[in-house]
């Protein structure tokens, strides 16, 4: 959870920082941002140091869009140099600090088999939020048989690939980059995730990832700010230092 920092996040009228000295590596992001926590695995994962510049998204400052015209985060920031999106911040950092890391699969065959599988996977993603903005049972129901759909995509891969991860042998890159949502998914389905057997043990298996540790909020955490986000105003400050 600490290299998810614990800095107050700046907001809406907030004067801005002081730009980061020369060669300072800087992420502007959201502690609870799955597409934060997706780049901060890598930059754990590969030793990319670097500051971090916390942003209430839902109430953002207004420097913030000059930084990120789309008004998203993470977005990281080096001499001047402004790159955003998570899988695209998260490439450039694994290719500047990665070489040795090997996280991304260097099989050209397998990789393609991965990004097709993480396709196959937003829809647990999809189902998450959409059980949880669900206004009845219908809208629940739809979200649990994507996240279901999804759990069996991921179990099928994992089966015929013979491998503990998405990656290979230890989780690489792809791994990292769907960690975030199913790490939600057992915050708040733990019983949902342990029904598929070969999802529970892969969800087990990452919470064991040193990188995963370094990365995770408390699961009543995790709980206690997505239930305020969902009623439209979050309290992304806790536990601040």
């Amino acid at each position: 959870m600490a290299y998810m920092t614990h800095n107050k996040h700046y907001k809406t009228g907030d004067a801005p920082p002081p730009p980061p000295a020369k060669g300072v590596l800087r992420v502007y992001g959201m502690k609870f941002c799955p597409f934060v926590h997706r780049l901060k695995l890598v930059m754990h994962s590969v030793g990319a140091d670097h500051e971090t510049i916390n942003c209430n998204t839902k109430q953002k400052p207004e420097w913030f869009f000059e930084k990120s015209p789309r008004g998203t985060v993470p977005v990281i920031e080096q001499d001047g140099e402004l790159i955003y999106e998570s899988d695209i911040t998260a490439r450039y950092i694994n290719a500047c600090y990665g070489k040795d890391k090997q996280l991304v699969t260097q099989d050209p065959l397998c990789l393609a088999k991965e990004e097709l599988l993480l396709g196959d996977l937003q829809k647990a993603t999809s189902g998450f939020f959409g059980y949880a903005m669900a206004k009845d049972d219908e809208g629940r129901k739809k979200g649990m048989e994507n996240m279901e759909e999804s759990f069996k995509a991921l179990q099928k891969f994992l089966l015929e690939a013979n491998q503990p991860y998405i990656g290979g042998e230890q989780a690489g890159f792809n791994d990292f980059m769907f960690w975030p949502f199913l790490q939600k998914i057992g915050a708040f389905h733990r019983d949902f995730v342990r029904k598929n057997s070969s999802v529970n043990g892969y969800y087990e298996r990452m919470l064991e990832n040193e990188s995963v540790k370094a990365c995770k909020h408390p699961d009543k955490l995790e709980r206690q700010f997505f239930g305020e986000f969902l009623n439209g105003n979050p309290n992304v400050d806790y536990d601040v230092q």
